[in-house]
């Protein structure tokens, strides 16, 4: 048997059909698009690991200096002067040299000026 609604109302009829689904693609493809996209997704997430271990590696960087400070520190402790280390930041900071000795001045950059210890 054959319809009775005119070709134009069953052809309205079946689009009213389409539009949830349509929706509910539409709406899961945004939310999978911003899942791998956005600010939290999985891009932004592997960018995040890949700055964790630059930083992780830098970290690591500053503890071997820290380290190194604590024993030049400890070499210089009041009860207990290591006679080499105190010559050589005497010669560093105050600029001193023995009889018969050449000196070379450097300009003073970033790194030099942190490797020097002060004496107080």
């Amino acid at each position: 048997m054959q319809h009775s609604l005119p070709m134009r109302h069953r052809h309205r009829y079946s689009l009213k059909a389409f539009w949830p689904p349509l929706a509910a693609v539409l709406l899961l493809f945004y939310f999978c698009y911003h899942f791998v996209t956005g600010n939290r997704g999985m891009l932004a997430f592997d960018r995040l690991k890949v700055e964790a271990a630059a930083m992780d590696a830098h970290l690591a960087v500053l503890e071997e200096q820290r380290r190194v400070r604590e024993q030049q520190v400890q070499l210089l402790r009041r009860d207990h002067i290591d006679p080499d280390m105190l010559d050589e930041q005497t010669r560093r900071v105050l600029g001193y040299g023995e009889e018969g000795e050449i000196v070379i001045m450097l300009p003073k950059t970033e790194e030099s000026e942190d490797s020097v210890l002060e004496l107080r």
